[in-house]
């Protein structure tokens, strides 16, 4: 699995309107809840004991 990492500053440079990314993220929630999609599991790293990051 291939992970990119982009920064704010370069999520901010595409000016996508907040209206926009709401009308996606409800649409997601939408299809969610219609079982026509599945939520990827967390992807976990553990770089030392006791210690771990996860992302979703």
């Amino acid at each position: 699995m291939e992970v990119m990492l982009i920064s704010q500053k370069e999520i901010e440079s595409l000016h996508i309107p907040v209206t926009e990314v709401m009308d996606v993220v409800e649409k997601g929630f939408a299809l969610k809840g219609e079982e026509k999609l599945e939520m990827p599991a967390k992807i976990g790293i553990h770089p030392r004991k006791d210690c771990f990051i996860h992302a979703m």
